[in-house]
This record gives C-alpha cells, sequence and structure tokens, in this order.
C-alpha cells in the first residue's frame, strides 16, 4: 500500500506545534549567568537623589537661606524648642517642612495654614517666594 499523501491543512497545525516546541525550547535555554556581580558606582548625587548641578536652583547658592534666616528665624523656629512651629535652622529641616507643603502655605498665606511671618502684616517678598517655590519646584537642591 503506497504511503498516504499528506493534505496541506493537516500538516500546518503540526508545524505550528513543531514551532511553538521551538520557541519554547529556545527561551528556556537563555539564562543569565549570576557571575561576577558588578556594584553600581555611587551615587554621586546628595542625600535626596536629586542631582544638583549648577543650573538648578539651590538652598544655598541661590540664598533660600538667607530667606529664611531672615524671615523665619528671628525668636520663632530655631533652636531646641521653637518658639513658633518647626525648627528651620537647618537645610534638611527647611527640607522636610516644604516637602509637607506647610512652608508654601504658610508663606502664601493660603488653605488653613498660619500666616507668615506671623504678625507681621505682610507676606514676605514676593521675589523671595518665588525664589523658595523655584527651589522647591527643581528637587530641593541643598
Amino acid at each position: 500500500m503506497p504511503p498516504k499523501s499528506i493534505n496541506r491543512i493537516e500538516w500546518i497545525p503540526q508545524l505550528g506545534i513543531s514551532i511553538f516546541i521551538l520557541a519554547l525550547w529556545m527561551v528556556s535555554a537563555c539564562t543569565f549567568d549570576k557571575g561576577e556581580v558588578i556594584a553600581p558606582d555611587p551615587d554621586p548625587c546628595d542625600t535626596s537623589a536629586v542631582c544638583c548641578d549648577s543650573t538648578v536652583m539651590s538652598y544655598a547658592a541661590n540664598n533660600v537661606d538667607s530667606i529664611i534666616i531672615l524671615n523665619c528665624m528671628p525668636g520663632c523656629h530655631t533652636g531646641a524648642f521653637p518658639a513658633a512651629g518647626p525648627n528651620l535652622n537647618s537645610y534638611d529641616l527647611v527640607k522636610e517642612v516644604a516637602l509637607s507643603g506647610d512652608l508654601m502655605c504658610s508663606i502664601n498665606w493660603g488653605g488653613n495654614c498660619t500666616q507668615m511671618p506671623f504678625g507681621a502684616g505682610t507676606k514676605i517678598d514676593s521675589l523671595e517666594i518665588v525664589t523658595i517655590q523655584q527651589w522647591i519646584g527643581e528637587g530641593m537642591c541643598p
């Protein structure tokens, strides 16, 4: 009896299954050689993981610290037990208040925040407010 001829339609599923099995074998053959693991270079950025450069607003270089010292520290937001609210005598402490949103809320006299400077009758200079807002918006570099 002569061999049975295979109809074209009958071999298509067999080809598809063969390709599928071959693909699975190829994927399983791909492995990651867990040889030497190379540690990444230390992050050259500051502790806040924000890379700061000369084009970015910074706390010290752009006088954000001076604005805080002049408007917030005299008798109020400094020392172990500040007379009013949070202690703002370091970059990290100011950054913490800025991250919470309380710094901009207070100096813009918005929402339910205490208006700062307290009892001054006016906000701090609008250029100073813009400087602080820009510093926050650009990542609060030291």
